[in-house]
C-alpha cells in the first residue's frame, strides 16, 4: 500500500475512534506528520540465528522459522552490511547457531543499534552460556570493516525465552553504550535501553509535544512513563521544574545520567509505579502540565483518576 494512502487510512481510523467522544460533534484531528522518506529509518534491529547458519528475521506467524534476510528496507545499508559480515564470519568459522525448538546451540541474536544523528553504531551478539573463543576475532573483523562502530557487546541469555534477555554482558570493543541526539539533547543508549526507534520522527514528536505543552518558563511538568528522559529533558529549558516518573529503575537511572550529561539541573527522576502515582507523590504536589506516553496497553483508569485529581492545566 502506498505510504500516503497508509497515512490517510491511519488518520481516518484515529478520527473514527475519537468520534464517540465528541458528543455528536467531530473532534479536530490534525493531519498525520508523515516521514520525508519512509525507508531505512529504523535505528534498532534484532536479528535471529538459526541452524545451520541462518541470520535474519522470523517468518510471519512462525516463532521457529528464520528467513535468511539479505536485503531489508527498515534499517540503514550499514546495518545490513554488518549482518552480512557477521553471517560470513559465522559460516567461515562454522559457529553453532541456536535451535529454538530443541533449546540447543550457541548463537541466538544479533542486535544492531544506530545513532542517526551521531552516526555511532552498537553491535551486540547474544549467545547461550558457554565459551566464545572467536568473540574478539569477530569484533576485530567488524571494526576493520566499519570503524564507526563505537560499541561491540557479547551478551549472554541464559533463559529459554526467545526475547533478547541479558543475564551477563562483556564489552568487546569501545563502550557499553552509544550516543544519540534528539531535540537538542544527547542521550546514552545501551543494549536494553528503550528508545524511540525512528529518530527522525522522534524529533518531530518532540516538536509537537513542545507545541502542545505551551510552556512559558514557570510551569512544573510531570512526565509519566518518562523512560530515559526523552521528553522531560527536551522540555526542561522551558519549564521551572520537570519530574519524570517510570517504573523501570534502569530507565530512571539512565534518565538521571542523561540529565547530568546535558547539564540539566531542574529535572528529577523517580522510580515509581505510575499506576499507584497518587500515594507516592508528596502531598500537595502542584502540577501544571502532564506528559503522558504510556505503553501499548495504555495508562488505565487508576492513572486517569490520578491525573484528574492533580488537575493540571494541560495533558499532552
Amino acid at each position: 500500500m502506498d505510504y500516503s494512502a497508509q497515512a490517510q487510512a491511519k488518520e481516518a481510523i484515529v478520527a473514527e475512534k475519537l468520534a464517540p467522544l465528541g458528543g455528536g460533534a467531530a473532534l479536530p484531528v490534525r493531519p498525520i506528520t508523515v516521514m520525508d522518506d519512509p525507508w531505512m529509518f529504523r535505528n534498532k534491529m534484532e536479528f535471529s540465528f538459526q541452524p545451520p547458519h541462518r541470520l535474519g528475521l522470523h517468518q510471519r506467524g512462525r516463532w521457529d522459522e528464520v528467513i535468511d534476510v539479505r536485503t531489508c528496507f527498515l534499517p540503514s545499508q550499514t546495518v545490513m552490511e554488518i549482518v552480512a559480515a557477521v553471517r560470513a564470519f559465522v559460516i567461515e568459522h562454522d559457529l553453532v547457531c541456536y535451535d529454538t525448538r530443541m533449546h540447543e546451540g550457541f548463537l541466538r541474536h544479533l542486535v544492531v543499534r544506530e545513532g542517526r544523528a551521531t552516526r555511532e553504531v552498537m553491535v551486540a551478539i547474544v549467545t547461550a552460556p558457554g565459551p566464545f573463543a572467536q568473540a574478539h576475532a569477530l569484533a576485530d573483523t567488524l571494526v576493520a570493516q566499519h570503524p564507526q562502530i563505537a560499541s561491540i557487546i557479547w551478551a549472554i541469555n541464559a533463559t529459554q525465552s526467545d526475547a533478547v534477555e541479558v543475564s551477563e554482558a562483556h564489552v568487546l570493543h569501545g563502550r557499553p553504550y552509544i550516543f544519540e541526539r534528539l531535540g537538542g539533547r544527547i542521550y546514552k543508549v545501551g543494549l536494553l535501553t528503550f528508545f524511540q526507534t525512528n529518530s527522525a520522527q522522534a524529533e518531530r514528536m518532540i516538536d509537537v509535544v513542545r507545541e502542545f505543552a505551551h510552556l512559558g518558563g514557570t510551569e512544573r511538568v510531570l512526565d509519566l512513563y518518562c523512560g530515559v528522559g526523552t521528553f522531560a529533558l527536551a522540555l526542561s529549558a522551558r519549564a521551572s521544574e520537570v519530574i519524570g516518573v517510570d517504573a523501570s529503575g534502569a530507565a530512571v537511572e539512565a534518565a538521571r545520567e542523561n540529565a547530568v550529561l546535558n547539564g540539566v539541573t531542574n529535572a528529577s527522576f523517580q522510580a515509581l509505579d505510575v499506576g499507584h502515582l497518587e500515594g507516592q507523590l508528596p502531598p500537595g504536589t502542584r502540577v501544571d502540565v502532564v506528559i503522558l506516553d504510556p505503553p501499548r496497553a495504555g495508562a488505565g483508569a487508576r492513572v486517569m483518576r490520578a491525573i484528574r485529581r492533580l488537575a493540571p492545566h494541560r495533558v499532552v
